[in-house]
């Protein structure tokens, strides 16, 4: 719940089969943020954590963004869309707040060490 932080949870079962196919487009997802300091990536299997009701889903897998200012609205990554590593990444660029942080009147960042918006459209492009 860190207010500095998106923070992408990835939700899983080690009896979901699904979710172990997805495992390495997790583990991927988090390479390419490693090192960023206002994007988390996260998994949590629900079945050895017993988590509040407000951070449970309905099914597995499933993944949730909690944007670090609006943590209360988290968004849920679309039921009807492959879990594949540019959909995350679409996902992440739509509903982060660190890919929609304004820009100072100067035209210049107002973090110098959020570059996210660019970081996103290079990777896209990488994947792509």
């Amino acid at each position: 719940m860190d207010p500095h932080r998106d923070v992408v949870l990835f939700y899983y079962s080690q009896w979901c089969g699904y979710c172990s196919v997805l495992n390495h487009v997790i583990i991927q997802l988090a390479r390419m943020f490693h090192g960023n300091s206002t994007v988390t990536i996260a998994r949590v299997n629900v079945a050895r954590n017993d988590l509040p009701w407000e951070f449970m889903v309905d099914h597995f897998p499933s993944v949730l963004l909690f944007p670090r200012h609006r943590k209360h609205l988290s968004v849920k990554f679309p039921e009807d869309t492959p879990i594949t590593l540019p959909n995350l990444l679409r996902f992440i660029l739509k509903h982060s707040d660190s890919a929609h942080q304004p820009m100072k009147a100067d035209g210049s960042d107002p973090n110098p060490h959020v570059l996210l918006k660019a970081e996103f459209r290079a990777l896209q492009g990488e994947v792509q």
